[in-house]
């Protein structure tokens, strides 16, 4: 998807949360055409899900270059995914092509079971899904950090790996929402932050 983020009626931020928000398009590259160009602008859309920026006074040769790299990121997903549903043992991967929002809402449509292990610079985290949905999240190295708060904090993550080891879960469920809706909550928290 091409968009412009200044549009009548929805805007690209609220067009990419939607996007985000559905499982069968939360993969879909979004690229985001427009004149719009701070840093606060480019940051808010990457914690939002879009995959790339592009200024609207681009060449042809950059738009394709750009076009054709988001392609390829959403291909090695694509690729990932298969391997990973192929090989019950586990699946990682590299928060820079795959973001923390994009990657659970593939993990809930694919009804994974088992801990996922996201790690930043500075960070790390535990989750357990079960059947998809996460059921307890805990920041590791900081025991307040817990439940919905964990992830909220995750999803502004731009960089970083992930693991998921294929388990049974016997823990209660601690975080008591379904993903689609941390995600949505997630997302309008980074849009007030930003503002």
């Amino acid at each position: 998807v091409v968009t412009d983020v200044m549009m009548p009626e929805m805007d690209g931020w609220a067009l990419v949360r939607t996007l985000r928000s559905l499982p069968p398009m939360a993969l879909v590259p979004v690229l985001f055409l427009t004149d719009l160009d701070s840093p606060e602008d480019r940051i808010r859309g990457f914690k939002i899900g879009a995959d790339d920026f592009i200024a609207k006074n681009c060449g042809t040769d950059e738009f394709q270059m750009r076009v054709q790299r988001a392609l390829d990121r959403a291909q090695d997903v694509h690729r990932s995914r298969q391997a990973g549903s192929r090989n019950n043992s586990g699946m990682m991967g590299d928060l820079a092509v795959i973001g923390p929002a994009s990657l659970l809402t593939l993990l809930d449509m694919d009804k994974k079971t088992g801990e996922l292990f996201l790690k930043s610079d500075a960070e790390e985290v535990k989750l357990s899904l079960r059947g998809g949905r996460v059921v307890d999240a805990k920041m590791i190295g900081d025991p307040e950090v817990v439940g919905a708060e964990c992830i909220y904090r995750i999803l502004s993550w731009s960089s970083g790996q992930f693991f998921l080891t294929s388990m049974a879960i016997e823990v209660a469920d601690r975080v008591g929402i379904p993903t689609t809706h941390l995600l949505m909550e997630g997302a309008r928290r980074i849009d007030e932050e930003s503002r």
